[in-house]
């Protein structure tokens, strides 16, 4: 098969999921922040017409912002993931991301309130396109 159910070790698992993480956090980055020029704001905007914060205000966009923010998540599962368990678990924890930074709510269980007040993450807060970085 070209992929396998489950992968060999508890390390390929990981290293799977943040390596996904880090394709898809790249390309979302730059493609959005490409969105917030001028020459593409105009198909961004409806994302930001949602004032209150909510979950499903994640994927209320343009289908053109819509297409790349799902072309960067399936580019982590392609590049990254080379069995169906990390794939599965990359796209859950891709969508309960999204969902929780888009929530409005800040409590401290939350996976990305953890990346903030862990200091030996804080390297991450730089690159983590969460909610820190959303309107830059």
């Amino acid at each position: 098969p070209l992929i396998q159910t489950l992968p060999s070790s508890g390390y390929q698992l990981v290293r799977n999921v943040l390596c996904a993480a880090i394709v898809e956090d790249t390309f979302f980055y730059w493609s959005h922040r490409a969105f917030h020029t001028q020459a593409l704001y105009a198909w961004h905007k409806t994302h930001h017409e949602i004032t209150a914060p909510m979950s499903l205000s994640s994927t209320y966009a343009s289908p053109l912002d819509f297409l790349f923010n799902i072309i960067a998540t399936v580019a982590g599962f392609i590049l990254a993931c080379d069995t169906f368990l990390a794939g599965v678990l990359w796209l859950s924890l891709r969508l309960y991301l999204t969902t929780e930074i888009h929530s409005g709510y800040e409590f401290p269980w939350m996976l990305d309130q953890a990346i903030k007040r862990c200091s030996y993450l804080s390297f991450l807060e730089d690159i983590y396109a969460g909610s820190v970085h959303h309107d830059a």
